[in-house]
Order: structure tokens, then sequence, then C-alpha cells
């Protein structure tokens, strides 16, 4: 459920005393508050589980293969390949069932911040918007034996103090987990942008650059670790497979999730090319 939402005394006592303004909606999804430091080992364990989850895709495949080679025989390799693509299946979603397992979060959003109530403790944390520059997001989909299973959606609100709010849900084909990430996401994104698109413009206007990461705007184009790309040859602007694409040609690939705030990143880059 998403959109408006009864909210408890508890929540609006927090809301208050943090001066978050009016309350507009609420949301569910996964939540991680990382202290600053937390980030990079919360990063490991990430590329541990994806380690997991590749594992768990391949095994299967090469399982078979290996039983036909050695015993000629199709249908129990087949067989046994199977039995182990569930087994992985099983892991994946374990994976993402972990990963913030008991920090099911109903999200309520404000006029100048949002609000995360834990269900286990049914205690509120408030944070305002303009403690947050930047917002990451990024996208995996998950496959086992050539089926989609899901797609995982992150968020990553980053604090001027170093704290991160990792906010997340995974998209499921099947038996999907109870948060709203495809709706909360772009609203986290926009109200970022809200209050820093001025900022950005009045750059751009004063004959600066805007800096995105390893990426830069300005009004003759975009910078990259490649050199400055006038806007003639930045290309359409496009993404495939969670990387955007600059140039013509055989386009450079840049990850998304590197990409600070990158909705507020397309909305310049598209209003700054005039060659469009």
């Amino acid at each position: 459920m998403s959109g408006r939402h009864s909210v408890p005394i508890e929540v609006e006592r927090v809301a208050a005393a943090g001066g978050l303004g009016e309350v507009r909606g609420s949301h569910r999804a996964l939540y991680r508050v990382l202290a600053p430091g937390d980030e990079q080992r919360a990063k490991r364990a990430d590329a541990r589980n994806a380690v997991l989850v590749l594992l768990a895709a391949a095994l299967p495949l090469l399982t078979a293969l290996l039983l036909w080679w050695a015993t000629g025989r199709a249908g129990l390799a087949i067989g046994v390949g199977a039995a182990i693509a569930l087994t992985g299946a099983g892991a994946v979603w374990a994976v993402a069932a972990k990963k913030g397992k008991d920090q099911v979060s109903r999200v309520y959003l404000y006029s100048e911040g949002f609000l995360l109530l834990d269900g286990a403790t049914n205690t509120g944390r408030a944070f305002r918007w303009d403690d947050f520059p930047a917002v990451h997001r990024s996208s995996t989909d998950t496959f086992v034996s050539g089926q989609h299973i899901g797609t995982d959606h992150t968020f990553r609100l980053v604090g001027v103090d170093g704290t991160t709010v990792v906010l997340r849900g995974f998209e499921a084909q099947k038996n999907p987990l109870p948060t709203d990430i495809v709706e909360l996401g772009p609203l986290l994104e926009e109200e970022i942008a809200n209050r820093r698109l001025p900022l950005a413009v009045e750059a751009i206007n004063a004959g600066g650059e805007v800096r995105f990461g390893d990426l830069s705007l300005s009004a003759s184009g975009i910078g990259t670790p490649r050199g400055h790309l006038p806007w003639g040859g930045v290309g359409p602007l496009s993404t495939s497979a969670g990387h955007l694409l600059l140039g013509t040609g055989r386009p450079a690939k840049y990850p998304v999730a590197a990409i600070p705030n990158f909705a507020l990143f397309l909305f310049l880059a598209r209003n700054l090319d005039t060659t469009r």
C-alpha cells in the first residue's frame, strides 16, 4: 500500500520534533541506516551476496554438462540440474529476504523530510531533505538458470555528515516482498533534485560546471574521465544494463549507480543540449 496512510501518534510526535512539516504519504521499503564508515563494510557484504547469487545461477548448468559428459545420460543430467536450480532459486530468495529482513519499514514522506518507522520496535527516526545532497539509484536483475527471478531496486541517500540511508525492495515475479520501492524511489529523487536544481542552474549560468561523481555538466557539454564531450557528440543520453551511454559510434559506459542525483543529471543534460 502506498500514498495516504493514517499516521500513528508516535510518528507525528517525532516528525514534529524534527520539523518535517506536512505529511504527504507513506510507502513501504526495506531499509538500513549506515553510520559514517559503515557503508564500505555493507558493500563488501553485498558483494559476497552477489557471488552467492552468481554461483546459484551457474552451478545447475555446469553440473548438468559435466554429468552428461561423464555418463552420457542426458535425462540424468537434466534432472540433477533442475534439482540444483530449485535449490539455487531458494538461495536467491534467502539472500533477498535477508537483506533487511527485520527492517521492513513504513516510510512517511513530509514536505521537509521523511521518517522511517521500525515495524519491530515501533520507533521512528526523522531525516530532513536538506541533510542529503545526493541520492544514488541502482537496479539489478536476478536470473537463475535463464529464468528472471526479479529485480532488486536500491536508493542510497548520502548525508552531509556521512550517514547513508539505504532504501530498497525486491520486485519479484512471484511472491513479491511487501514494498513500494518502485513508487518511493522516484519520489526520493524528486525531493532531492528540487533542492539541488537552483544551485546547479546558478553555477552553470555563471559559466561553471556541476559535478556528478566522475562526470560534470556545463553549458558546453559533459566532462568525463576521458575528456570533455561537447553536446554535439554526446549522443542520445540513453541507458542500458544499468549504465549511461555517452558518445556516438561506440559509446562509453558509466554505471548509473556511481552517478549521484542521476535524475537531476538527465534533466539538466537534456535541457542543456541544444543540438537535439
